[in-house]
């Protein structure tokens, strides 16, 4: 009952990027707009935000248990479903392992985990937004271009922020209240702003793409195996219920729209991962309400 509303509020909201999109209101250039707006204030702002929390020793434990298995989760589910797609072509191959395994926590995460588990879930969802941007340049940007492969590409607004807003975390440190206030202003419209570039590039799944052979395995990984390997991981190593809540729920979100950024920054199929993020995404309004019952029960 927590998750429902939260589910049906962000895609209203990208009903209404759908109907300014048919409109003719939200242009590309404006999802361009959007996007950056999203990428390079709105989201981190929100990773900074979400870190000024002066933590106990359990919270830092568990901080760092969520960081590692984190990496540990997207990073295996990234480099198995790879392996598995051996015989599909390399303009493919490494979409399908990306919006397989990296989960849309920061935009659609935050506002679920946080009404589910508070400010310890939005800390702890932190350490999976840091574990997702290490992951994705580091292994998913082996894997879609190996020659040009470099880690300076870590170094985006997001991972950036994410280690700010860690270090932050680590070493108690408050922000003064003229730079948290704008940054709390900013981390609210996060989730609004990027619902709408959701809704506008949103496209309602047709039975044939629904049945075809990657969205059947995509909508696997990402929507049933991965949140199930990141729940056996938290239990073999008894992890705080709030943490493993937080982990699990970040990890069954659809799959992030950075999939389709990344494939179409390295010409790969971005086709298949637009289409990948459509499809995650409606079938998600099933599947994160049974996996949160799996946690409730």
């Amino acid at each position: 009952m927590i998750v429902l509303p939260q589910l049906f509020m962000m895609f209203a909201i990208a009903g209404i990027g759908v109907m300014l999109r048919r409109r003719g209101v939200i242009t590309d250039p404006v999802i361009k707009g959007l996007s950056d707006i999203v990428t390079l204030a709105t989201n981190p702002a929100l990773l900074i935000s979400v870190t000024q929390y002066e933590y106990t020793p359990r919270t830092l434990v568990n901080f760092l248990h969520v960081l590692w298995m984190g990496t540990v989760t997207l990073a295996f589910v990234m480099v198995a479903v790879y392996a598995l797609c051996r015989r599909q072509d390399e303009r493919t191959r490494p979409v399908v392992a990306l919006v397989s395994a990296l989960p849309n926590a920061g935009f659609m995460g935050l506002p679920i985990i946080r009404a589910m588990y508070g400010a310890d879930g939005a800390l702890y969802l932190a350490a999976m937004i840091v574990a997702f941007n290490l992951v994705i340049w580091t292994v998913g940007s082996a894997l879609i271009d190996r020659s040009r492969f470099t880690l300076r590409r870590m170094f985006n607004p997001g991972f950036i922020a994410s280690l700010i807003g860690m270090a932050l975390f680590l070493l108690n440190v408050n922000l003064p209240d003229f730079l948290d206030a704008p940054l709390d202003s900013l981390a609210a419209v996060n989730t609004p702003l990027a619902m709408l570039v959701l809704g506008a590039r949103l496209k309602l799944p047709d039975a044939r793409s629904l049945v075809s052979g990657n969205s059947l395995l995509i909508a696997a990984v990402k929507l049933a195996a991965m949140p199930l390997i990141a729940l056996g991981l938290s239990a073999a190593f008894h992890l705080d219920p709030v943490a493993s809540g937080a982990l699990v729920i970040a990890s069954a979100m659809p799959s992030a729209i950075m999939g389709q950024m990344v494939a179409e920054q390295y010409d790969r199929d971005a086709a298949l991962a637009a289409q990948s993020v459509s499809v995650t995404a409606v079938l998600s309004l099933a599947t994160i309400p049974l996996i949160a019952m799996l946690l409730g029960g």
